[in-house]
């Protein structure tokens, strides 16, 4: 459109000159002078196309990261008071882009993390570990989660966490049978009598039965 109207202020500029100059010369014909204009018109119109800015296009969209763990949730089962259980977990990005874990926060008595630098970025296609541990300092069940913050969609990611407390034993085992003493009277030759003897723990820790011995005597 600036050309346009560059055209038509040179085209009377042009006719003011013919008028002021020579008579003659005004009485070109107007097809000449409209044919004229319209040449020149034509070619700063292809200047134009020529010489213009190329149309900018979007760069491509960037990647994305993903995150998944396995495994998905954890249950540690029965741990001993004051002892600690672990359990490794994969961190994996499945994305395009790298995947960048800025914290990881754990709750629930007894459940922590360990073997984990924060920030961590994990690579498209990658994936980390870190360990979960659990350490009941007390009996009975726990329950608890780790929360897992990243730059991915689905962030945070949660995972459940559970597991059991036992008591730790303390003080000495004890043993008792019931019966004390078995007599089987008399038994045929080649036939068998059975009978039950039951034993007991009488003490305040677990006990280990590692040996059963049996001896004869004839009278």
């Amino acid at each position: 459109m600036r050309g346009v109207l560059t055209l038509g202020l040179v085209f009377r500029d042009f006719r003011a000159r013919l008028g002021t100059s020579n008579r003659k010369i005004a009485a070109i014909p107007q097809r000449i002078l409209a044919g004229t204009v319209l040449g020149a018109l034509f070619a700063m119109t292809g200047c134009i196309g020529v010489t213009g800015s190329p149309a900018k296009t979007d760069p491509p969209p960037g990647g994305s990261p993903t995150i998944s763990v396995t495994p998905s949730s954890i249950n540690f089962g029965d741990e001993t008071v004051g002892s600690t259980a672990a359990q490794a977990m994969q961190i994996a990005n499945n994305g395009n882009a790298d995947l960048t874990i800025t914290q990881v926060t754990a709750t629930g008595a007894g459940f922590n993390y360990t073997n984990f630098t924060l920030p961590t970025t994990v690579a498209a296609g990658q994936s980390a570990s870190l360990t979960v541990d659990f350490k009941p300092s007390g009996a009975g069940s726990a329950s608890g989660s780790l929360s897992i913050a990243s730059n991915a969609v689905a962030s945070p990611l949660t995972v459940s966490l559970s597991g059991v407390g036992q008591s730790s034993n303390q003080g000495n085992p004890g043993i008792s049978a019931s019966p004390s003493s078995i007599g089987f009277g008399s038994v045929v030759v080649g036939s068998t009598v059975t009978t039950p003897l039951t034993l007991t723990n009488t003490g305040t820790a677990n006990l280990t039965i590692s040996n059963l011995t049996e001896s004869e005597s004839h009278g």
